[in-house]
């Protein structure tokens, strides 16, 4: 018996009051919330081994016999620790769990067990250490191959293994019903929406997931150009015309020269101030290039034109250090800046609100708390946003609504194919710098796998000893089956003594980073092990390796921002990337780091390989950002979708219209998904 796509969660096998209750809290209300419930990332296991077989580091999936012998203790106080001895026929070895003592006493002797974990060596011999596990014969969620992971809050107390039953049992029973019209699917290739779940859900390949995906991402792009279509439509407003001449008294105070290439970005900026139109332009440059450095020139302007200027930063600690950096040089010439970021204490938050608001603080620097409805402008004349990608469209449609017509600048150092950028920000002009500044030396970059861990700590211990700071970033905070900080922070301290060692990750406190974040910039913290959190929004120039660890998790265009983390002086720096895959898609790919620094190539390789199927870290669908970053990973589609949303807002068939409307509404949300304070 089939269930409608609209039914009740409640309606799928295995799904009771609780687990429905839990699935609500995820915004899953029915069955299609379900099924477009999507992977966040897959993962290999592999083909089945034995364990003579198995690697140190290295995650593996095998069959073996459990034989009864066990022990147990404690790792340290409240901490328990289980040894259980297996064999695969021919060899014994120990499995180690850690506060799981339930485990061994549900296993029966002389029984076959699927386990699936990472490998340690302990005294000579290699250890199964926490492993997934599974009786042979029983469910089979431990199979051979490629596997979904779905992102399950812990609160929820859901497990990846039943919430992967639900997701069987709703495509099986599920009467699943098309979302765009025929003509459509054919021409751009499509499978069938029944089809694509089954590919997303249960891909036996990569490539599998990634064709899949194609059906949703279409929908998702056609909702962001209906709605960039619908309210913004790239009409430029009548804008106040500057003097930009003035530019000339803030060169004055500058000890260096701009690159060629800042110089022509500049002069693009500088006329569009000049016109008496609204100016609304992305600049874009690889990590390091001096965008920064641009916007705050185009600031001076402003300021001197006697409009105020307001800098966004992704983070606080950015946000901090342009403060400190480039304050001095209005001040200079008797502009008053001012900060605002949303961790300030209320009575100096306050009075910086009045100063904005009196018009007495001309440049003001800060994070999303620029957007904030309670922050009045005197006179708002320019806007500069960084990491354009990471606040959207919505966020500064809010900004610009606090002046009139202000002189917008977006900026990203996330590298986009000029092509993409212009179907990507259809409402911005373009201009981007592509030259580094003189005197930065080109990051040396490797690829080593855990064998080579000593000669990294080694390397790290060295430039510890000359005042120099190092990167170690993971791709997970403490999952068990990937390289993650828990594991890492611990093995570094040990690694690394007496040098100071800590990490920061986005499950803590805002403030808890920013103190360990400031002491990492500009106090003795040597060492900073952490997730992906610093990707944007961190500037040391002190800091000379980033260390990746299982950079196979992460794509070409996210590991060169790390990697742009480091070499922000003229001392030289290095990348190591590791990996313990043996996946020669894999290695091929993070080649292509080790081959060039050049982020706009990066970027274009990283499209063809991704357009091949190398899908990584696929993000949950109808959130901006993730249309914004998915449409480098499926071009083709996304330079196509606006032509498709026109022809359906254009025809005569009562489907595509409907579909239309839809899509139309639908947007709405996708762009008001984050809120004001």
């Amino acid at each position: 018996m089939f269930i409608s796509e609209e039914s009740d969660i409640s309606l799928i096998k295995g799904v009771g009051a609780k687990k429905a209750e839990a699935l609500r809290s995820m915004g899953i209300e029915t069955v299609n919330d379900l099924l477009k419930y999507f992977p966040v990332e897959y993962r290999d296991r592999g083909n089945f081994k034995s364990y003579s077989e198995a690697a140190e580091g290295e995650y593996a999936i095998l069959r073996a016999m459990y034989t009864g012998i066990a022990s147990g203790g404690y790792a340290r106080k409240g901490f328990s620790k289980s040894v259980l001895t297996f064999t695969d026929g021919t060899d014994q070895f120990d499995v180690v769990l850690y506060n799981q003592p339930y485990i061994a006493s549900s296993l029966k002797t002389d029984e076959v067990y699927r386990l699936y974990g990472r490998f340690y060596k302990n005294q000579g011999r290699l250890q199964l250490v926490s492993p997934q596990l599974e009786r042979e014969g029983t469910s089979c969620y431990l199979n051979e191959g490629i596997y979904p992971v779905y992102s399950l809050p812990v609160k929820t107390g859901l497990r990846q293994k039943e919430f992967a039953s639900f997701i069987s049992n709703a495509l099986e029973k599920a009467e699943i019903y098309e979302e765009l019209p025929l003509w459509m699917a054919s021409e751009m290739a499509l499978y069938s929406k029944a089809d694509s779940l089954e590919l997303i859900h249960h891909p036996t390949t990569l490539n599998d997931a990634y064709r899949g995906m194609r059906y949703f991402k279409l929908r998702d792009f056609m909702e962001f150009y209906i709605h960039l279509n619908e309210t913004r439509g790239g009409i430029r407003q009548d804008g106040y015309a500057m003097d930009v001449k003035k530019v000339a008294e803030f060169s004055d105070l500058l000890d260096f020269s701009l690159t060629s290439a800042q110089l022509r970005c500049l002069k693009e900026i500088l006329r569009d101030m000049a016109s008496g139109k609204q100016m609304n332009r992305l600049l874009q440059g690889d990590v390091g290039s001096g965008k920064t450095m641009v916007a705050v020139m185009a600031a001076y302007v402003a300021a001197a034109n006697g409009k105020q200027s307001a800098i966004c930063a992704p983070t606080e600690i950015l946000a901090k250090q342009h403060y400190k950096k480039y304050a001095p040089y209005f001040e200079k010439k008797g502009y008053k800046c001012g900060i605002l970021y949303s961790g300030m204490k209320k009575d100096i938050r306050e009075k910086m609100l009045r100063a904005i608001a009196a018009g007495y603080v001309k440049v003001v620097f800060g994070t999303h708390a620029l957007f904030s409805k309670d922050v009045e402008y005197a006179d708002l004349g320019f806007i500069t946003i960084d990491e354009q990608h990471r606040f959207g469209v919505a966020q500064r449609a809010a900004l610009e609504e606090k002046g009139c017509a202000p002189h917008t600048l977006v900026m990203s150092a996330t590298p986009i194919p000029r092509t993409l950028a212009l179907c990507m920000y259809k409402d911005l002009d373009v201009s981007v710098i592509d030259e580094m500044p003189q005197g930065r030396k080109e990051i040396q970059t490797f690829l080593i796998n855990a064998s080579q861990t000593d000669r990294a700590y080694g390397y790290i211990k060295k430039c510890a000893e000359r005042g120099l700071k190092s990167y170690i970033v993971c791709p997970a905070i403490d999952a068990l089956d990937m390289e993650n900080v828990s594991h890492v922070y611990t093995e570094a301290k040990q690694a690394l003594s007496p040098y100071k060692v800590a990490f920061v990750t986005g499950a803590m406190k805002e403030d808890e980073r920013a103190k360990v974040m400031d002491e990492f910039s500009n106090g003795d913290l040597n060492v900073l092990v952490a997730t992906s959190i610093v990707e944007v929004g961190v500037d040391v120039p002190r800091a000379v390796i980033m260390w990746i660890r299982g950079a196979e998790r992460f794509g070409l265009a996210q590991l060169h921002q790390l990697r742009g983390r480091v070499g922000r002086s003229n001392i030289q720096s290095y990348c190591f990337l590791q990996t313990d895959s043996l996946s020669p898609e894999a290695i091929s790919r993070l080649s292509v780091l080790k081959s060039t620094n050049d982020g706009f190539e990066i970027a274009t390789r990283d499209m063809e390989l991704r357009g091949a199927g190398d899908v990584f870290g696929l993000r949950q669908s109808g959130k901006l950002p993730g249309v914004m970053d998915d449409a480098l990973a499926y071009p083709e589609l996304f330079m196509a979708a606006d032509g498709l949303s026109r022809r359906l807002r254009e025809s005569d068939d009562e489907i595509d219209r409907d579909l239309y409307e839809e899509l139309l509404e639908e947007s709405e949300d996708m762009f008001s998904s984050v809120a004001f304070n």
